[in-house]
């Protein structure tokens, strides 16, 4: 069991896109930037605030704070007996060795784009485990006979 932890341990890692060796924020940096110019119209002091809290984050904070967020947004909330990965791996309607190969092709945003793109009307974090068929509505039936790889690829 060990092992499993510290290999989602890494895999969790691995979920902010890679920066540019120059670029400390990489992909994301618009997305500071637009933050910081959305805090300047509270004042100074929430501005000073508000990029303290940017800055500890980091881009592998703000991407994991968002995809958290977009998460719950949709239901799925982190229990006290799963990691991170698996709570994405569970909204995604697949098992964490699946979702490693999502993110070694470069397909967890996407993945995620395309999972929550409309609102959810259900939420899964007592009767679903990790793998299991849970389909939205906007899905329909048909969606659960796409095999993992189609989804990947």
């Amino acid at each position: 069991m060990k092992a499993i932890s510290k290999r989602l341990e890494r895999l969790e890692t691995l979920f902010a896109p890679r920066a540019a060796k120059d670029d400390d924020w990489g992909s994301l940096a618009s997305v500071h930037d637009e933050l910081l110019r959305l805090a300047a119209r509270f004042g100074e002091p929430r501005c000073s605030e508000i990029t303290a809290e940017l800055d500890a984050l980091g881009p592998a904070g703000l991407w994991n704070e968002a995809v958290r967020t977009l998460l719950a947004d949709h239901g799925y909330v982190q229990t006290g007996d799963e990691s991170f990965a698996e709570t994405v791996a569970r909204s995604l309607d697949i098992r964490t060795d699946e979702l490693r190969l999502c993110i070694a092709h470069g397909r967890i945003g996407s993945m995620l784009l395309d999972r929550f793109r409309e609102p959810c009307e259900t939420t899964d974090n007592e009767k679903h485990s990790i793998g299991s068929a849970h389909v939205r509505k906007s899905q329909g039936a048909g969606a659960v006979g796409v095999s993992t790889a189609d989804r990947i690829h």
